[in-house]
């Protein structure tokens, strides 16, 4: 809870106790009122003529050839409290099924389909201003210095590299390009935008009104530029790499929209493919709209940004480097090999500690060992809560065979003294445990299949998930619940034959 919610406080209140204990009383009083209100109707006569279950069947009793099985005594004895019986196998039921769809749910967490919207290489530096959204970000800062540069190309087993630059200028926006902003931004969505960014809907009025916007360039090239224009990313238009390469052409960053929903890239609030627009004193004709990845588009604006209305762009290292030679990287990526990985996390951790505590870090160990400290919390929660329910259940089972063969004892040491052995009785109670357990995950397997299949599989249907219809918490609780099943009816028949059959025939 800790890393959820900061410092997490472990409270020793005696209210906290009370509480619990007063809670456990009414529970235990409530349950007791009808039990007892039932039992008070009963006379102590009748209640010494009772046993386990009060036989008001009218069915006939059937009569076999080769006559009464062990088998068949145990699983004709399920049915003589059956509402028992469904309690128990509901309760050993529902843990079981809850485990199955908490496990299935964390189990299709896909870690690389989070980390591909989050980081887009194995290691990605950042200037340290790229995140400084007071003082705003510094186009000429020194952070990532050729030094370091020299010294992250000359690793072993690099297997790509990328740089990305950035300029801000004022932008001024043409009529195509202020028709498309005002056809994508509805007044529904504007109104709803509003909700929770009241500037958000002035900056498209105020854009629209002035033809006026902030423009930011990307310079890239290698790793971020790859990753950008795959097929998925691409909102509209198409991209080629070698007439991109050419200088000609600019990539404009488009709305975080899904890629696969035509209605919404109808029109894009940006200047539409095939369309020339001029970029500080150059024209470029626009070959793509890409969605906004999150590496690429991350960071602080170089200032003057308020209640401005942002529009991105991509053009070759190569051409934003002959414009803004002094400008420096704003980001670094590059992949290494799963072998030199750990030697490159350790190079970067020892410049980070001895040369330049400032420089920003990310690598997709780093992000998966984030990823898996912030959501231990909710994942032990949830294990917890299926594991005590069904501890509940196993509980339950316990009990129901307990009181099963305590107000059974003077039944057992009849049918012992007309001629059952020992044996015999003892596999009776180990076959009604095992129908217990058989029944319980019969169901369980059949209502954890469904829960999984469909309600699982509705529930993880989004871009961090990939579903996989998996039972394993129920086949490794298979064995352990007909453990259960044989143990108990085994250890409750040792404690009752501690009395000889003549004691329990007199008990009363």
């Amino acid at each position: 809870m800790g890393r959820l919610e900061g410092n997490a406080v472990v409270s020793s209140h005696p209210v906290i106790f009370l509480g619990s204990a007063l809670f456990a009383w009414l529970t235990v009083t409530i349950s007791c009122l009808r039990p007892a209100r039932l039992a008070g109707k009963v006379s102590p006569m009748e209640a010494l003529r009772m046993s386990d279950a009060a036989i008001t069947s009218k069915k006939k009793s059937k009569r076999t050839r080769n006559g009464a099985s062990v088998t068949g005594m145990a699983w004709a004895n399920l049915g003589r409290n059956k509402k028992r019986t469904v309690t128990v196998i509901c309760s050993l039921t529902l843990g079981l099924v809850l485990l199955s769809c908490f496990y299935a749910k964390d189990a299709a967490f896909d870690m690389e389909k989070y980390l591909s919207e989050l980081t887009i290489s194995d290691f990605q530096l950042d200037d340290s201003s790229s995140t400084d959204y007071i003082g705003g970000y510094d186009p000429h800062g020194s952070t990532l210095n050729a030094e370091l540069v020299a010294s992250v190309e000359g690793l072993a087993g690099l297997e790509a590299i990328g740089h990305q630059y950035s300029h801000q200028f004022e932008l001024t926006l043409d009529d195509e390009t202020v028709q498309n902003i005002d056809a994508f931004y509805t007044q529904e969505m504007l109104d709803d935008w509003a909700t929770y960014d009241p500037s958000g809907p002035a900056q498209i009025k105020n854009a629209m009104e002035t033809r006026e916007a902030i423009g930011v360039l990307y310079g890239m090239d290698g790793v971020p530029l790859d990753a950008i224009t795959q097929d998925r990313y691409l909102l509209s238009g198409s991209y080629d790499a070698e007439e991109f390469a050419s200088g000609d052409y600019v990539l404009a960053i488009g709305p975080a929209i899904d890629s696969a929903d035509p209605e919404r890239k109808a029109a894009l609030p940006v200047p539409a493919v095939g369309s020339s627009i001029a970029l500080e004193n150059r024209t470029y004709t626009v070959m793509a709209i890409v969605y906004p990845l999150q590496a690429v588009e991350e960071g602080a604006y170089e200032g003057g940004v308020q209640n401005r209305y942002c529009m991105s762009f991509i053009i070759p290292t190569s051409v934003f480097r002959q414009q803004w030679p002094e400008n420096t990287l704003r980001r670094l990526f590059f992949h290494v090999d799963d072998e030199h990985i750990p030697a490159a996390q350790e190079m970067l951790d020892a410049y980070t500690k001895t040369i330049d505590t400032s420089l920003p870090v990310t690598s997709r160990k780093t992000m998966t060992e984030q990823y898996e400290a912030e959501t231990r919390a909710s994942a032990v929660m949830g294990n917890t809560i299926s594991v005590i329910i069904a501890l509940v259940g196993v509980l339950n089972f316990i009990n129901s065979m307990v009181t099963a063969i305590v107000s059974r004892k003077k039944e057992f040491a009849m049918i012992q003294s007309v001629g059952m052995t020992k044996g015999q009785l003892r596999k009776m109670l180990i076959c009604e445990g095992l129908d217990y357990a058989a029944i319980t995950l019969i169901v369980s397997y059949i209502v954890s299949a469904l829960a999984v299949g469909i309600g699982v599989r509705a529930m993880t249907a989004n871009e961090f998930s990939t579903f996989h219809f998996t039972l394993m918490p129920l086949m490794i609780c298979t064995p352990i619940l007909l453990a259960f099943a044989v143990l108990i009816p085994f250890l409750c028949f040792r404690n009752l034959e501690k009395q000889s059959i003549v004691e329990r025939l007199r008990t009363e």
